[in-house]
């Protein structure tokens, strides 16, 4: 199967689930397997570097593998800083609003990450943010980690160039992407 039908395999089992979360957990395992498959990942690549396009918005290191509606599926690259010095950040504590984010690693040895209690940044006392830590780990070959709507979490340089697949979607369905989506059917049908 092409990595395009593949991506958009999952897009609709997405887009077509009232639960985001449960969306998630039930692409999951097949996620993983992706996560493992160079010949999917050398072919999604390929497919990427292939459009004239691709590099217009080479301004991240991510390869939009598709993005779809609230959905994107992406390789990420996490590459050492550049002196190896170590507990340095790669991405500053942050959250991704109300996008949910399924991720697994590619290639390279992983990454240290620290994932804190959803919505904990927003406890603020004395000018001071009360963030609480949910857990710390090291993001490695093998399954994968989630990360849910507003929870803070934070990426430290890796030793090696890391590379992970990632799935990001909205919390919910949104309203604006059903009308999207019928939008582009009546743009389908009208060139017809």
């Amino acid at each position: 199967m092409q990595p395009k039908l593949i991506l958009k395999e999952i897009a609709n089992t997405i887009h077509n689930s009232k639960d985001r979360y449960t969306a998630h957990e039930k692409v999951k395992k097949y996620f993983e397997e992706l996560c493992s498959d160079m010949k999917f990942i050398h072919r999604a690549l390929k497919d990427c570097i292939v459009d004239p396009k691709f590099l217009n918005n080479a301004d991240n290191l991510f390869f939009y593998l598709l993005v779809e509606g609230d959905v994107m599926i992406a390789i990420n690259l996490f590459p050492p800083i550049y002196d190896r010095e170590k507990n340095i950040t790669h991405d500053n504590i942050h959250h991704h609003g109300w996008r949910l984010l399924t991720t697994g690693v590619i290639s390279g040895n992983g990454y240290e990450t620290i994932n804190f209690v959803k919505k904990s940044h927003e406890k603020v006392e004395n000018n001071e943010v009360k963030l609480e830590i949910k857990s710390m780990y090291r993001h490695e070959l093998g399954g994968s980690k989630f990360i849910d709507s507003d929870q803070a979490h934070v990426v430290f340089h890796p030793e090696a160039t890391t590379a992970t697949l990632a799935l990001w979607s909205a919390n919910k369905q949104l309203r604006n992407q059903k009308i999207k989506k019928c939008l582009k059917i009546f743009q389908i049908l009208e060139n017809l």
